[in-house]
């Protein structure tokens, strides 16, 4: 069976958040990657804003994300923010590279140490711009590097793409 039929599938099967967050998971590793965050924001006019996540990152990493209120320094959101390409983490994080880096805040560079602490090293993230006022990010990530060359990176992309939606 095709990898699409058996995404949708899976996802439509689905009865419960942990059933969604099962096959995403499942789906994630087949892609070759071991963790997973979707976050998604519905706003209207008339009410709060309500938020959504269904993660596969260690519990420990969201809370300090939470806590460190990382969404204002993570590259990553702040590139999903302005823009719907894909995002591959090697070309918005720091990595010792020499003096390159040293124009990036300390923060930043300390967010992504810590990141790679908790084992994502790597990423592919695409944002979520669905009907108005439905916004998000949804991000797979592992240990070691993507590798950047030939067919195979277009086609995760586009799986990650229609995962995503």
């Amino acid at each position: 069976m095709p990898v699409l039929v058996q995404m949708f599938r899976e996802l439509e099967a689905a009865q419960s958040a942990a059933e969604l967050r099962g096959a995403v998971e499942r789906l994630t590793r087949q892609m070759g990657f071991e963790k997973f965050v979707y976050a998604l924001t519905i706003r209207t006019p008339s009410l709060k804003p309500q938020e959504y996540l269904l993660s596969g990152y260690p519990p420990e990493w969201i809370k300090r994300y939470v806590a460190g209120n990382y969404f204002a320094l993570d590259p990553v959101v702040r590139q999903a923010q302005s823009s719907t390409l894909p995002i591959i983490w090697s070309e918005v994080a720091s990595e010792p590279k020499g003096s390159e880096i040293a124009s990036e805040p300390k923060e930043v560079r300390d967010f992504w140490e810590e990141a790679r602490s908790f084992g994502l090293a790597a990423g592919l993230s695409v944002s979520v711009h669905e009907q108005p006022g439905i916004t998000g990010i949804f991000s797979l990530s592992r240990d070691k590097a993507i590798d950047l060359e030939g067919q195979d990176l277009a086609a995760l992309i586009g799986r990650a793409q229609m995962l995503s939606s």
